[in-house]
């Protein structure tokens, strides 16, 4: 059993010395773990975050077998490495408890938005195979349970759960509005709209001044700001910004 069992070198931690590279391991694992935060922390759903779940589902498969195999050989006497096997279930542990909580996150804005999210074709790209599966079988048990429950007393024109009537919707959506807390990455570029140079990237804010012209404020590389959802969505899914 090595150390690339774990994700991180055991030698380093137990001389107390800094790791000297970062494993492809342990970058899916910061880079699900941001995902799960931007997630938990955002009101729309974000893209479904494929080949990193890909990768990291593959590695939890492997600790599995490789723990399988230390625990057969240590109850037949063979070897040691105790401390290594407590170390990877651990670790495996962690990982499994992130899979979940990113998982379940994306869940419950299914769960909480189904119409609007069937219905809004740049959430249903963000959608795996799957979620797009639950969202859509979802939707027909909560609509079969609110005909058999009430909707079937009403008249038929107020059985629909998208009426529009008087230019109200129905349909629950998320606060675009809501405000998040971002912080900037180092090397941040003009892109969709923002006016860009170097570690800096100026956008708009959706609010308006005093004149009626929509203010601007200038995003700085490494910089936390405090701003609206709508205004920054787009620079965090392309990952020039992260939600904290």
């Amino acid at each position: 059993m090595t150390d690339t069992d774990l994700g991180f070198s055991l030698t380093d931690i137990l001389n107390d010395r800094p790791p000297t590279s970062t494993p492809s391991s342990t970058a899916d694992i910061n880079s699900l773990t941001q995902s799960f935060i931007s997630e938990r922390l955002s009101p729309e759903l974000l893209p479904f975050e494929t080949d990193v779940l890909d990768r990291v589902m593959s590695r939890v498969q492997s600790m599995v077998l490789r723990i399988e195999e230390a625990m057969s050989e240590q109850a037949e006497g063979h070897g040691g490495g105790g401390f290594r096997v407590v170390l990877m279930q651990t670790e495996l542990e962690r990982v499994k408890w992130l899979v979940r909580s990113y998982l379940r996150a994306r869940l419950h804005k299914i769960d909480r938005f189904p119409l609007h999210t069937l219905r809004t074709q740049s959430l249903i790209t963000r959608l795996s195979r799957t979620e797009k599966q639950y969202a859509q079988k979802h939707l027909a048990l909560l609509t079969q349970h609110y005909r058999a429950a009430f909707l079937g007393a009403l008249d038929p024109q107020l059985r629909n759960l998208d009426d529009n009537t008087a230019g109200v919707s129905m349909i629950e959506t998320p606060d675009l509005d809501g405000a998040v807390f971002v912080r900037v990455g180092r090397d941040v570029e003009a892109a969709g709209g923002g006016d860009g140079d170097g570690d800096v990237l100026s956008i708009k804010t959706g609010a308006r001044g005093e004149g009626g012209e929509e203010e601007m404020v200038e995003l700085r590389g490494g910089a936390i700001y405090l701003l609206r959802w709508s205004a920054i969505r787009k620079w965090v899914v392309s990952g020039d910004v992260e939600l904290i």
